[in-house]
């Protein structure tokens, strides 16, 4: 049964809590300690509250036990009025009109970008198609042949707008073979014995073409285009093996014959075979 406390023995508590122990107290009113010490928190008495010099007082105001109240439940807040929330200006809504009139202006301003863009390129392209015609003319008037054919070629090969340059470089294509083929032509030179080889392949003779840039490539070792013109005299001729062999030091020594040797006809003979579809394949970045 729960101790009932009376105001004497508040009194006691106060005069005597400093000095006895909780287990003083609780035997000399008979409850436990726990009930003591509960008692005491109650009253709300702490020793610490008094120095050791101060006079302990007889009587104590009393405590005002601390009543927990209960939390008022509260719902979610309130949504405020939309009323009064600050309204937005609403946009203007854009008219049939005006829209047509904007997404005109918007596509005109796009075909002129992308016809500024197709003139840069244009004018990259021809610019590029002239050098190489340019080094073309300077090694046809230098003697050498060969050399001069292939930036020719490269220049008709690269689909150039310019029909003039192109037409010009057809007319040197042919004045070059012409001189290849005529009886006076002596070859000397690891050039002179490329363009030989260039002109006997062109007329479907593989066999003497191949002597040709045999010759050729003796005079200039690791000459790529040499190198990729013996390729493709070996695979006109059947060799398949020797014929991906020379390929793959073209493309060893410039990365640029993978690329011409994926479209070329001479290789034909070659796109059923695994070893070249791997050859021209590009490897892929690391």
């Amino acid at each position: 049964m729960a101790k009932i406390w009376t105001e004497e023995n508040e009194l006691y508590i106060r005069e005597h809590f400093r000095h006895k122990t909780y287990a003083e107290l609780a035997d000399h009113f008979g409850v436990t300690q726990k009930a003591m010490e509960s008692k005491i928190r109650r009253m709300g008495l702490k020793k610490q509250d008094y120095k050791e010099s101060d006079p302990m007082p007889a009587v104590l105001p009393p405590m005002m036990e601390a009543v927990e109240e209960a939390p008022v439940e509260s719902g979610p807040t309130p949504i405020k009025s939309a009323s009064l929330l600050p309204r937005k200006e609403a946009a203007p809504t854009e008219t049939p009109e005006a829209r047509e009139a904007r997404l005109e202006s918007e596509l005109e301003a796009a075909t002129v970008e992308r016809e500024r863009r197709e003139t840069d390129r244009e004018g990259t392209e021809l610019a590029k198609a002239l050098k190489k015609f340019e080094l073309g003319v300077k090694r046809y008037h230098d003697g050498a042949l060969g050399k001069a054919l292939e930036y020719f070629q490269t220049v008709i090969d690269g689909n150039s707008r310019d029909a003039t340059l192109v037409g010009r470089s057809r007319q040197y294509v042919s004045a070059i073979e012409r001189r290849g083929r005529s009886a006076e032509f002596n070859p000397e030179s690891a050039d002179d014995f490329y363009l030989l080889g260039v002109v006997l392949l062109n007329d479907g003779d593989p066999t003497s073409a191949l002597e040709a840039f045999g010759r050729a490539i003796d005079m200039a070792p690791g000459d790529d285009r040499i190198l990729y013109c013996q390729a493709a005299a070996w695979a006109q001729s059947g060799d398949i093996e020797n014929a991906i062999g020379a390929l793959r030091d073209a493309i060893d020594t410039n990365d640029s014959n993978r690329v011409y040797a994926t479209n070329d006809p001479d290789f034909v003979p070659l796109r059923v075979h695994e070893d070249f579809r791997d050859l021209v394949t590009a490897p892929e970045a690391e």
